[in-house]
């Protein structure tokens, strides 16, 4: 005998107005036979609802659901089962609230997972009917329209982005929008505004504008772009990753990138304003006026990749700055003008570090071939005279170079620190530490510009903010402390630390001046130094430009003019 031995069950569908309900079939023994189905709202037959699936109405609002199973046999009668009832039907209660700029916040009834129909008029940008799946938005913000790009793709002019149209489930956290530009589908770096302005490098590639929406619930951010165009133009030379350093007496060596294997690069040296590209290559400065040899020249490319140029003969003391321009043979196209960090001779004292016989290490922030980055998030600044490396964080690059055109590491004040563990302060405890340093924000009394520490050491110092609300300088060697003559010690200086053994003193001098003295009877004995930290919480913002250590107590006063001229102090 034919019987249904389970009733059939509702799918897991919450019972909201536009949610699909799917029945799945009780076991069925004693034969075989042909399934049929009826759905009903409370006790009466929904007309037409014959299927094993069913879309709640708006008719259903307030009653239960419930489905039959019928099966019948091969010339036999019927026989039937019904599932649970469902919950009692709610509505789907769709609200939207336009936040007028191109974003809208939505809510519905809890468990709501439809596709519902949203409709827009205006602004016209946007109109248009949307299918808009519930279920999509509980995971995220939904984009449904990225306006065209307006304006002319080609070299030197404007494009403009329009804010994209989303829609977002409220209870999800409010819709952060963030905008940027891609080239080719890769992100550009820094441009994050409504506008492109059409570069070399863009040419004869894709663009689009896009935007990212961010919600603290959502399982990820979610991306959005229009469609690339294409942008007209002959492919044009681009100068990338230019630095520069006097390498001897007269003579500075310049590398820089070019992504064309053709035509010449040519330069103009000045420390005068910067040249435009066509008075570079006809050899002027920003004034119109010739520059001669060898302060102007060029040079054949004849593959693409890194170039060096080497020019000497040059005026000591040499401060100036090298503008460089490629010019393809084919046509008169020329690149975007590339520009050195400003190039600046030793002091006139003499003294150098790395031609110092005592230097122990020499970390020097405006030699950018001297550290490791990551798109300017820097993770290594090379000792240029041993091996005590500075590791950690900090932000460099062309944003950093404004300390007499020189580059620099900027410290956030939060996470940013400076360290080296291969520190070797001399055994006698004569040496002379000297920094030039930007003492920006301080937030904490411990907020430091420099630790001595290591493990099993019994003399350290450093030097700490003393104030929750700017930096005091308060000095610590050993078991002594003192406060600076001057404060508060804030800005550019040159901050040393002269360990006099010999005469039992240490002292704290502020651009070349002696501002506090300590007791030192005791040889400092650390292994370990940091900058811009104290511990592993304390942070202090600012820049770091120069560090070195002399071993030779008399190198105080030279040291401190050879960085005073380099850095303008």
């Amino acid at each position: 005998m034919l019987s249904i031995d389970s009733a059939p069950i509702l799918g897991t569908a919450a019972a909201v107005e536009g949610n699909e309900l799917n029945a799945t079939a009780g076991s069925v023994s004693g034969g075989s036979s042909v399934r049929t189905w009826q759905w009903y709202r409370g006790s009466d037959a929904i007309s037409d609802a014959t299927e094993d699936s069913y879309v709640l109405t708006e008719a259903d609002i307030g009653h239960q659901i419930k489905v039959r199973q019928i099966e019948t046999p091969s010339g036999g009668s019927p026989v039937t089962r019904d599932s649970t009832a469902s919950p009692v039907v709610v509505a789907l209660n769709f609200q939207a609230r336009d936040n007028g700029d191109g974003t809208f916040g939505v809510s519905y009834a809890d468990g709501a997972r439809s596709t519902v129909e949203f409709v827009l008029s205006q602004p016209m940008v946007y109109a248009g009917s949307f299918s808009l799946d519930l279920a999509a938005l509980e995971t995220g913000p939904v984009c449904l329209v990225q306006p065209a790009l307006s304006g002319t793709p080609a070299l030197g002019e404007t494009l403009s982005g329009l804010p994209f149209l989303w829609v977002y489930q409220q209870t999800l956290g409010a819709l952060t929008i963030t905008s940027r530009w891609l080239r080719n589908g890769t992100v550009i770096t820094g441009e994050t505004g409504p506008t492109h302005e059409v570069v070399a490098a863009d040419v004869a590639n894709g663009l689009s504008y896009g935007e990212v929406g961010t919600q603290s619930g959502a399982a990820a951010p979610v991306a959005a772009a229009t469609e690339g165009i294409q942008i007209s133009g002959t492919v044009v030379a681009s100068l990338t990753a230019v630095s520069g350093a006097r390498t001897a007496s007269g003579q500075v060596s310049v590398a820089v990138t070019t992504n064309r294997s053709a035509g010449s690069i040519f330069y103009v040296i000045t420390s005068g304003a910067a040249p435009s590209a066509a008075q570079i290559v006809a050899g002027q400065d920003a004034a119109g006026e010739a520059v001669a040899a060898p302060y102007a020249g060029s040079r054949v490319v004849s593959a693409a990749g890194q170039q060096t140029l080497t020019i000497s003969g040059l005026a000591e003391p040499i401060s100036a700055t090298v503008y460089l321009v490629q010019k393809q043979d084919a046509s008169d196209a020329l690149s975007n003008v590339a520009a050195t960090a400003q190039i600046v001779s030793p002091s006139s004292s003499g003294y150098s570090p790395r031609s110092s016989a005592s230097a122990v290490a020499w970390w020097d922030a405006s030699d950018e071939a001297t550290i490791t980055h990551t798109a300017g998030a820097i993770g290594q600044i090379s000792d240029k005279i041993g091996s005590a490396h500075l590791t950690g964080t900090g932000t460099t690059g062309v944003a950093a170079s404004d300390v007499n055109g020189l580059n620099t590491v900027v410290m956030d004040g939060v996470i940013d620190r400076l360290e080296t563990d291969a520190i070797a302060f001399p055994d006698d405890g004569n040496w002379v530490l000297s920094l030039v340093v930007y003492i920006g924000e301080v937030d904490n009394i411990l907020d430091s510009l420099f630790q001595t520490l290591g493990a099993g050491s019994t003399v350290n110092a450093y030097m700490s903010a003393a104030s929750d609300a700017y930096f005091r300088g308060r000095f610590y060697f050993g078991q002594e402390n003192a406060f600076p003559s001057v404060e508060p010690v804030s800005g550019l200086h040159c901050v040393q630390i002269l360990a006099d053994k010999s005469n039992s003193v240490a002292r704290f001098m502020l651009n070349g001046a002696q501002v506090a003295g300590l007791a030192y009877p005791t040889a400092l004995d650390a292994t370990m130094l940091r900058l811009f930290r104290f511990g592993e919480s304390r942070g202090l913002g600012g820049r770091f430009c120069e560090g070195i250590l002399d071993g030779d107590t008399a190198t105080q006063s030279p040291a401190h003019d050879y960085l005073k001229l380099k850095w303008d102090l």
